[in-house]
């Protein structure tokens, strides 16, 4: 029992390991498309970090890339819940700002989502969703969603 708990915790670790690993690829593929993050949909009952990249260059991304951008979005959300006034869209004086930082201060780790743009540089457009965290995938409308994420890292 014991041998079978260690072996387990060993492989936990491993996949920790492995999983910031491709955090950090993420991250350098992030910077290297020039894209851009925010929150959207704070209006409505499952806001998100949008990650929004050029269709051209996630076009030519590996799978692998593709995969270590998807976790290096979903790491964004705890980023923006540290400090959501910041990425709150409107102004702090609007009646609903609180409502929003408070959203988004309670987003639920998989509300992100990766979309592409037409355009090749910024101000990005908002064309299409690629893919995005589960919850919010099972809340889109069918025609817009993209592909669910624990589909697409398989």
């Amino acid at each position: 029992m014991t041998y079978a708990q260690q072996k387990a915790n060993r492989l936990q670790q491993e996949q920790v390991k492995m999983q910031k690993a491709q955090i950090v690829r993420g991250k350098k593929v992030f910077t290297s498309l020039k894209g851009i993050y925010q929150t959207a949909g704070e209006a409505t009952a499952k806001p998100v970090v949008r990650v929004v990249i050029p269709q051209t260059e996630w076009e030519q991304l590996s799978k692998s890339d593709q995969i270590s951008l998807t976790m290096y979005a979903e790491s964004l959300v705890s980023v923006v819940k540290s400090n959501p006034s910041k990425y709150v869209s409107i102004p702090s004086s609007a009646p609903i700002y609180n409502t929003f930082v408070s959203k988004i201060a309670n987003l639920r780790q998989d509300c992100w989502s990766i979309v592409m743009s037409f355009k090749d540089s910024q101000p990005y457009g908002i064309d299409e969703t690629i893919v995005q965290g589960d919850t919010p995938w099972m809340m889109e409308d069918p025609c817009c969603r993209g592909i669910k994420s624990s589909e697409f890292r398989n």
